[in-house]
């Protein structure tokens, strides 16, 4: 509507000096209906290239390493700055995004696993997803806490109910009981490893050797951990092993500082003081959540914001709306009209 996008272009006016930093998984060249793919964390490449060509249209693509030496030493940004990033490590960033961004001149920072990354071990909630999608059963018996229950999993509908019930009962688990609840789901779906990584083939990890490619093509290699572990939930030593071994493995990869760091899931609860200090003792000089809110000037160095705007259902006028800041300004007005903060 003419009417939206004007406002939408006056909101991004209003908010050009705070920084947007965007967040995103992967970009698929498969079109969308993949089971595996259900959230549309991983955008169909023509979706991607629109709204990569839009950003580079109405806004001025920055570096992380841009926003963070803004937030330490004060050095200026242009107005307008959108900064662009990814979780985890597929390799369809370097075969599909990298040239996108590449051609319209878009920096990036991408936030690996590097178990993942150097003998693809699956990250547990695409492990999860990926043994629904490939198993021959249609029931799943659940045990948890001395109870049974069963799930019907003979559909994709049904698969994905199954996966969403089963990632809201392992977010709350300790590391070690949800790795073990994760590989008793597996095990009860009698998956092999192999079939669980060809159930979707555009999500393979990244190589060790394509990380020095991607530098190359203006994409900055941070770390996202070594194996994925919530920090908040860590004993001091695995906080240590998941900050100091990630850093070191994509510094040999690289033969570069790495610098910047991603916390796994992000939100509120997934880190804290306790994991800030540790990430800066590590040697790292930022770290970014998926907290969603733009960048102020006075932003903690080690708590940076993030917007996941984007799925495969997402139109381009929604994520030009989104990236200007008025739907966030409207969903900020009714939490106080209703909660009065």
């Amino acid at each position: 509507m003419p009417g939206a996008s004007l406002i939408a272009r006056q909101f991004a006016y209003l908010n050009r000096k705070k920084p947007i930093i965007l967040a995103f998984h992967g970009v698929t060249s498969e079109k969308p209906g993949n089971v595996c793919n259900y959230q549309g964390k991983h955008l169909y490449l023509p979706i991607f290239a629109e709204m990569m060509a839009h950003l580079r249209e109405h806004y001025n693509p920055v570096s992380m390493p841009q926003i963070v030496e803004w937030l330490e030493r004060g050095v200026e940004l242009p107005d307008r700055p959108v900064a662009v990033t990814f979780d985890d490590g597929c390799r369809n960033v370097w075969t599909n995004a990298a040239p996108v961004l590449a051609k319209l001149g878009i920096p990036a920072t991408i936030y690996i696993v590097t178990e993942f990354v150097r003998d693809g071990s699956m990250l547990w909630t695409d492990r999860l997803m990926s043994a629904l999608a490939a198993t021959q059963k249609n029931r799943l018996t659940l045990k948890q806490n001395g109870e049974v229950s069963e799930l019907s999993i003979a559909t994709d509908e049904e698969k994905i109910k199954a996966d969403e019930a089963i990632r809201s009962i392992c977010k709350v688990l300790p590391d070690i009981k949800r790795v073990e609840f994760v590989d008793e789901i597996v095990g009860e779906l009698d998956v092999g490893e192999r079939d669980l990584m060809s159930a979707w083939r555009d999500h393979f990890p990244l190589r060790p050797e394509d990380l020095d490619k991607l530098h190359d093509q203006g994409i900055t290699v941070g770390s996202h951990t070594r194996s994925h572990k919530i920090l908040s939930r860590c004993t001091p030593g695995q906080l240590q092993m998941e900050l100091r071994e990630s850093k070191k493995f994509i510094e040999d990869a690289t033969g570069r500082p790495c610098l910047d760091f991603g916390y796994p899931n992000g939100g509120i609860g997934d880190f804290n003081d306790e994991t800030g200090a540790a990430v800066r003792e590590a040697g790292y000089r930022s770290a970014v959540t998926t907290i969603t809110k733009r960048v102020s000037r006075k932003q903690n160095r080690f708590e940076i914001p993030r917007y996941t705007l984007a799925n495969n259902e997402t139109t381009i006028s929604r994520f030009s709306a989104e990236v200007s800041g008025f739907p966030s300004f409207f969903r900020g007005i009714k939490r106080i009209v209703t909660f009065g903060r």
